[in-house]
């Protein structure tokens, strides 16, 4: 509903749900690589300044993202596991035997 009241705010969400289409495609990974170049190019003459903002943030990182995109694996698994055992971490905070602590961690998965 926002959307149909500004047209920086319609472009950021066009632009948005265009940029999640290329990750989310089926398509090969050098037409993703394409597809993601032009549409940083796009994005860098944008109107809305956040755009353009975020379009040379994602051509400093141009070489990684093209990675992500050739590529099906991430690390958000264990960035998750992680958080989980500093969480743990933080409630038995005082637990003086490690095995206990080291059989909670075990338990978490």
């Amino acid at each position: 509903m926002l959307i149909n009241y500004s047209e920086s705010l319609r472009i950021a969400y066009r632009e948005k749900k265009c940029l999640l289409d290329i990750i989310h495609s089926e398509e090969t990974s050098e037409i993703k690589k394409n597809l993601f170049s032009e549409w940083v190019k796009r994005n860098l003459e944008s109107p809305v300044p956040q755009l353009v903002e975020c379009a040379k943030t994602y051509q400093h990182w141009t070489y990684e993202i093209k990675n992500s995109l050739e590529v099906p694996y991430s690390n958000g698994p264990i960035g998750g596991t992680n958080n989980k055992i500093k969480a743990l971490k933080r409630v038995t905070f005082g637990m003086t035997n490690f095995e206990n602590f080291k059989a909670r961690i075990m338990l978490l998965n």
